[in-house]
């Protein structure tokens, strides 16, 4: 027994090492994404939206796409509200908030981290919602259900689909 926790620890030290962070997927490094929005997002953004999955994520859900609609939805600015009443850098509706503040603990959706986790935990919702319906889970997917609900997925929609496309491209490597 002690030998193997000897050997378990060792593992451990060498994983702690190699790794910044260690999430659903592996280790988490601002340096292996290559995305576009992830190149392009500021520091506390990549904090954020790393610790946000690490809390709250799947294995569908990358910082790429997270960083990706932040980029899309506001260019990484917190002080953004739309006229249909989203807020911050998500664009974070307040029934949104509602519903993913216990889940989350999320109450300010200008707060980057807070916006992430709502972010995270929706769209990981989506990807179950997918899976149920035995429908591809893609950025793309993610993307369009995010924007428009699951009734749009399989449909023409010019609007959601030109959105759900430029998403994944930017979380797309470059």
């Amino acid at each position: 027994m002690n030998h193997l926790m000897t050997v378990r620890s060792t593992a451990l030290a060498v994983v702690a090492a190699i790794c910044t962070g260690v999430t659903l997927t592996g280790c988490v490094t601002d340096d292996v994404s290559t995305s576009r929005a992830w190149v392009a997002a500021p520091a506390a953004y990549k904090a954020a939206i790393a610790a946000a999955i690490d809390a709250h994520g799947c294995p569908e859900v990358s910082k790429d796409l997270v960083a990706a609609q932040f980029q899309y939805e506001s260019g990484f600015r917190a002080d953004v509200t739309s006229p249909a009443g989203a807020i911050g850098p998500a664009q974070i509706l307040p029934n949104t908030l509602e519903r993913y503040r216990a889940r989350t603990g999320a109450t300010d959706p200008t707060n980057p981290a807070d916006a992430a986790a709502i972010v995270v935990a929706v769209d990981c919702d989506h990807a179950a919602q997918l899976r149920g319906r035995s429908i591809a889970v893609t950025d793309e997917t993610i993307s369009k259900v995010w924007m428009g609900g699951m009734n749009v997925v399989g449909h023409a929609f010019p609007g959601v689909d030109r959105y759900a496309r430029e998403i994944a491209h930017a979380a797309a490597p470059e």
